[in-house]
């Protein structure tokens, strides 16, 4: 439980922090609208539990044998 809350809570940090360093850039491309709905998005992260599988980007353990 404890895990899956700490996992919410960075994964929403990380989107939101992206959408502020990027916020500029964003609303000179997209829109204020769009920009509007996707910080509505992220701060939903918060509320719900959104698991990220990242074993698919660590490198496998080669064991070599003689």
């Amino acid at each position: 439980m404890i895990k899956m809350l700490f996992m919410t809570s960075l994964t929403g940090s990380v989107i939101s922090l992206l959408l502020i360093l990027l916020k500029t850039r964003l609303l000179k491309k997209f829109g204020g609208t769009w920009y509007y709905h996707i910080c509505l998005l992220s701060l939903l992260l918060f509320v719900v539990p959104v698991q990220v599988d990242l074993s698919g980007l660590m490198p496998q353990r080669v064991i070599i044998e003689f």
